[in-house]
């Protein structure tokens, strides 16, 4: 554990206070904005030692005391924790559940999304994923949360541990920002969805690249999803429902398919 006594983590500081424009309405605000920390890191492991996901999930922590629990107290770990199935002739990648992701403590960036939408879900009822879509068919998946009319983007991969040193520290100074290694370890703040996928999509297209951005509802496990190629177009098989489609270099298909076997059930919205 982390800095037991204090309210701030490794790159979150408590007492923020700062608006800092980064692109046409998009501002880094601090996490803080989305409420602040009743506990210190020594006061969330007295409350969370021992006990199971449901009753974690119970004590509705906000956005910053959640991180504070995962990057300060249980430590989540990166880890490939993808899991495939075959059905047909099409190769499904499947991924953890919130709750399974709490319990094991480690994953990918779609668990790490899963464990912060498990853990805020009692906070924040408006909520969901953003997903980008890469030229080589990987993908990335980040959390929002739509509060005071707008959307507060959360990337918790950069949040791990070992990913925090590398991200700017919660000081709005813009030189910072710019020369963080991680970029997207900030809470964006917009009021459109569209104008970070915009930014982010500007950035990728100076080393050339063209990244597909959806964004989708708030399942307790990211859906199965497959894609495929077929000449130079990229078919991206999902079996949720997307909320809407940011910016569109792909084709998209939705909803259908088969229904998981009983023993993938910690990778599916019935392990709750």
């Amino acid at each position: 554990m982390y800095l037991h006594t204090s309210y701030d983590t490794i790159n979150l500081r408590h007492g923020a206070d700062f608006k800092t424009q980064i692109a046409k309405d998009l501002f880094w605000v601090p996490v803080n904005v989305l409420g602040s920390s009743r506990f210190t890191n020594e006061e969330i492991y007295a409350l969370t030692a021992r006990k199971p996901a449901d009753k974690i999930r119970s004590l509705g922590f906000n956005a910053y005391e959640a991180i504070q629990l995962f990057q300060c107290v249980r430590l989540f770990e990166e880890t490939n924790d993808i899991v495939y199935f075959q059905a047909g002739e099409r190769t499904w990648e499947m991924h953890k559940s919130g709750k399974y992701a709490v319990e094991t403590g480690e994953g990918c960036c779609a668990s790490a999304a899963a464990w912060f939408n498990y853990v805020i879900q009692n906070r924040y009822p408006d909520r969901g994923y953003i997903q980008y879509i890469r030229p080589d068919g990987s993908g990335h998946t980040m959390n929002y949360i739509y509060t005071n009319q707008h959307y507060y983007i959360i990337d918790l991969t950069t949040q791990i541990h070992t990913n925090a040193p590398y991200v700017p520290i919660e000081n709005g100074d813009i030189k910072e920002y710019c020369s963080a290694q991680l970029y997207t370890g900030i809470c964006f703040m917009t009021k459109m969805l569209l104008n970070f996928a915009r930014y982010h999509c500007r950035i990728q297209q100076t080393a050339g690249l063209k990244f597909s951005y959806f964004s989708m509802e708030p399942y307790e496990a990211l859906p199965p999803v497959c894609t495929a190629f077929q000449g130079d177009i990229l078919h991206i098989y999902t079996l949720g429902c997307c909320n809407s489609i940011l910016l569109n270099n792909m084709e998209l298909q939705t909803g259908g398919g088969f229904k998981l076997p009983r023993r993938w059930i910690a990778y599916s919205d019935d392990y709750k």
